[in-house]
């Protein structure tokens, strides 16, 4: 009986969380629900900024916090570009500008039905960027500064 009234719990309490729109899927490090990055899906592209966006509420920065996305021209493809937090990125003194051609290092992914790139490293402007260790997780996380 015990058994019973504690699983009917849980699954009323996760109804109403859901309801409340305070439960999500599992996320990926610091991007949209159930974005991953995925070292077998690495690439290098390279291109010019199109937009510079900024995402409130997304993923892990839910709650009001922004991420900043680049929208990237490739020869073959427009990509959106998950950089980072933009306030970590204004303490490190990073800014894009539309039309600046960039290199980007990343795992592709897909954000809703576009394609995407998650970045971890970009070169622009005779300078590098990291914003992910080789195994992918940010460096402005604790377990990136490691």
């Amino acid at each position: 009986m015990k058994k019973w009234m504690v699983g009917t719990m849980f699954v009323v309490a996760s109804a109403a969380l859901a309801a409340a729109g305070l439960a999500q899927p599992p996320m990926g490090r610091g991007m949209g629900p159930g974005m991953r990055y995925d070292k077998a899906h690495e690439v290098t592209v390279t291109g010019t900024i199109e937009d510079v966006v900024q995402r409130t509420g997304m993923g892990r920065m839910a709650g009001g916090s922004s991420g900043t996305h680049l929208m990237l021209k490739t020869e073959t493809e427009t990509l959106e570009v998950f950089v980072g937090p933009t306030t970590w990125l204004e303490q490190q003194k990073v800014t894009f500008t539309k039309g600046e051609a960039i290199e980007v290092t990343g795992a592709h992914t897909t954000f809703g039905q576009n394609a995407g790139l998650i970045a971890r490293e970009i070169k622009m402007g005779g300078k590098t960027i990291t914003l992910r260790n080789a195994d992918g997780v940010p460096v402005w996380s604790r377990r990136g500064s490691r």
